[in-house]
């Protein structure tokens, strides 16, 4: 009965995003000494500007809002930074995944999501531009933590972790998912009109 009830509480936390803010450092994922550094020529067009990007914060209950951090970055990434401002300015500390659903429901988003691991939805976002809210446990995470998801480019998956946002983050596309998978598999978006993506600069073609 009692490691019942233990996996149990570890099924729920999954859902449960509320992380509490570490140092930072570099990431330590499994098989990624390959990954080639992200950069505006090869990183995924739903990938924020440094400078927009949003750092994780505590709440007022005393609680990472690394949930609502990534929610930022999708409502910035969906062309909308009024809303993500008021987004930041209203809600923060942890979040269950479908409460914020129904927060972002309630804000009359449009919201698209996953609860069950589905990468279709993930290629989804990532061929239309959409940056998405996912869950994440990774090996510096061990927590309940979620981060903004940037897209599929080349077999790799690019992420922003909202502890340290100024670094673009990159790991092979089958690890990724098994991490994320472990982690839940939940995953967040909205409906709405994409940011432009970045001009492709080639050789001899003038801005």
């Amino acid at each position: 009965m009692k490691s019942f009830l233990l996996i149990t509480v570890g099924i729920l936390l999954l859902g449960l995003a509320g992380c509490d803010l570490p140092d930072g450092g570099k990431p330590n994922y499994p098989d990624c000494s390959d990954c080639p550094e992200a950069t505006e020529a090869t990183e995924p067009s739903a990938a924020l500007p440094v400078t927009l990007r949003q750092k994780n914060w505590i709440g007022r209950k005393g609680a990472g809002s690394c949930y609502h951090a990534a929610t930022h970055d999708v409502l910035f990434g969906q062309d909308m930074p009024e809303m993500a401002e008021w987004w930041k300015q209203t809600y923060g500390d942890g979040e269950w995944t479908h409460k914020l659903i129904k927060k972002m429901q309630q804000a009359n988003l449009r919201v698209a999501f996953t609860d069950d691991g589905n990468e279709t939805f993930l290629q989804w976002c990532s061929m239309t531009g959409r940056p998405a809210a996912i869950t994440w446990r990774g090996l510096n995470s061990p927590s309940g933590h979620a981060i903004t998801f940037n897209g599929f480019y080349r077999g790799q998956a690019y992420i922003t972790n909202n502890n340290n946002p100024e670094q673009m983050e990159c790991l092979p596309k089958a690890v990724f998912l098994r991490i994320w998978r472990r982690s839940g598999g939940d995953a967040v978006s909205v409906i709405h009109t994409p940011l432009a993506p970045k001009p492709i600069l080639r050789k001899g073609v003038r801005r």
